[in-house]
């Protein structure tokens, strides 16, 4: 009686070990997805960057701001963004030359219009350089913010510039993005 009990336990104990194994192999490989360098020399879209031939950029962080006088909530865009070229780019152009911002509703994609953010102060940094010229090899923070229409999900479609071929999109469930409430009359 003791040996199949024995030889029970023994084998739950071996198929647990490897239910581990595959968990911590998958987070491994998702880890190892998001921390792999991407090749800034390569026109793409991976690991939350955009690479175009005369630049590029990282999304670093988004997130929703609500306005709590007037109830209208924005999502925001931080990127660090980077000029290739002697041409004159800046965080915000690069931005909106490669991106498309849209809420799917049930007939149709509705597409988001930049906005202005607020709280000057809170933002000054990311804010500060975003419709500047980055200089060759330079490298430049951005705000990039968008009225959201709606309560649904938000997609981001990126592209080889204005009407170039697409590099691919990245959907952003509102409910998973941090909240931030401010008030223009502070």
């Amino acid at each position: 009686m003791k040996k199949p009990a024995i030889l029970l336990l023994s084998s739950l104990l071996v198929l647990g070990g490897c239910d581990q194994k595959e968990e911590s192999k998958e987070k491994t490989e998702t880890k190892e997805k998001s921390d792999e360098k991407v090749n800034t020399n390569k026109v793409q879209f991976k690991n939350d960057t955009v690479v175009i031939e005369d630049g590029y950029y990282t999304i670093k962080e988004v997130f929703i701001l609500n306005d709590k006088d007037t109830n209208k909530k924005n999502i925001v865009f931080k990127i660090l963004a980077t000029n290739k070229t002697d041409k004159n780019i800046s965080p915000s152009t690069l931005f909106m030359a490669t991106t498309s911002i849209f809420q799917d509703d049930e007939n149709t994609e509705t597409k988001l219009d930049p906005s202005i953010s607020a709280n000057e102060d809170d933002y000054k940094e990311w804010k500060e350089h975003t419709h500047d010229n980055i200089k060759k090899g330079k490298e430049a923070k951005g705000i990039m913010t968008y009225e959201l229409k709606s309560k649904n999900d938000v997609i981001v479609k990126f592209r080889q510039g204005i009407s170039g071929k697409n590099l691919g999109e990245k959907k952003y469930k509102l409910s998973d993005l941090k909240e931030v409430d401010y008030s223009m009359k502070q």
